[in-house]
């Protein structure tokens, strides 16, 4: 697959990524001794060999610890989040309507939906995601998750596919992210047919 450098954004992409050089380092550096698909070194491709390191405890250690993130942040069959109402605005719609058995329809009704989006999420497969977005924090100290607005659905960067730049309380100002797409994968009139892959 060959790759298209030109652009102003490639030329964004190389200016932000020079400058990350030691962190990316240090970062292949701990996944090499754990999980080395985790942050492969740079030029690999799936189909190279990979260094196997001859112990699993990092291993097993990344994935113990990811899978009580997991646990601890998205537990199974209940809910990590909640729908609620202030008792002073439920005190006030309980006034207006005189029905004072309303605030327990309302908090009802909000149980309900809890539970219709706890089940929408576990159809979709996030945890799975999930999962592979805390192992890469854990060994490399980073990862980018994104949320396709089209269809909700989650995908993880690894540190050495995106480059952030930030506002000194944090805030993203830019992020580029840097993916090798066929042109069939682009949008309709992204790309022209005969166009090699980006």
């Amino acid at each position: 697959m060959t790759q298209n450098n030109e652009g102003p954004a490639a030329a964004r992409w190389f200016k932000l990524d020079s400058s990350r050089k030691t962190v990316l380092d240090r970062a292949r550096k701990c996944a090499e001794v754990t999980i080395p698909s985790l942050l492969p070194p740079e030029g690999k491709t799936e189909n190279d060999q990979l260094l196997t390191p001859f112990q699993s405890v990092g291993a097993r250690t990344i994935n113990n610890l990811a899978s009580k993130l997991i646990l601890a942040l998205y537990p199974p069959n209940s809910p990590y989040f909640r729908l609620d109402v202030s008792d002073m605005v439920l005190a006030r719609i309980a006034e207006e309507s005189g029905d004072s058995g309303l605030p327990s329809k309302i908090r009802q009704q909000l149980a309900q939906i809890e539970g219709q989006i706890i089940k929408y999420h576990e159809a979709k497969s996030d945890r799975v995601v999930l999962f592979e977005a805390c192992r890469l924090l854990i060994t490399t100290g980073n990862v980018l998750i994104f949320q396709d607005p089209s269809n909700y659905k989650l995908r993880y960067f690894r540190l050495d596919q995106y480059c952030v730049r930030r506002a000194p309380d944090g805030e993203p100002i830019e992020i580029i992210v840097r993916e090798f797409l066929y042109p069939e994968e682009l949008p309709r009139g992204f790309a022209a047919a005969d166009d090699k892959p980006v």
